[in-house]
């Protein structure tokens, strides 16, 4: 089974039952800053809990709830891509990849608005 931060998708699933995106100093912030963002290796840790948390979601057959973390442009790392693409949900040769994150989005902010 795949671990996830509990903490981390607390915050996600909170912020998905209200639509609402999620910036990674923000989230930082809420979880009392355990990730030093200057730091490349904090980052990469971060980013690797973030993914760890959307293949969890999609093992269990929801939408990758990290899409809704994203920088100050409304993205999120280029991880988040990567590990879509790694389990089949993002082909960027058919799909670009803001196309992709608004219907991941939609399907996060979908999913979770009823629970």
């Amino acid at each position: 089974m795949i671990y996830c931060d509990k903490g981390i998708r607390n915050i996600l699933v909170e912020r998905a039952k209200i639509g609402a995106t999620i910036q990674y100093g923000k989230l930082n912030d809420m979880l009392g800053q355990p990730y030093n963002l200057q730091s490349a290796s904090d980052r990469t840790e971060m980013g690797n809990e973030l993914g760890d948390i959307s293949e969890f979601e999609y093992s269990q057959g929801r939408p990758l709830l990290s899409s809704i973390v994203v920088n100050m442009n409304g993205t999120p790392g280029i991880g988040f891509y990567e590990m879509a693409e790694k389990v089949g949900l993002f082909d960027p040769s058919k799909q670009s990849k803001k196309k992709f994150l608004e219907e991941e989005q939609q399907k996060v902010y979908d999913f979770w608005k009823n629970y």
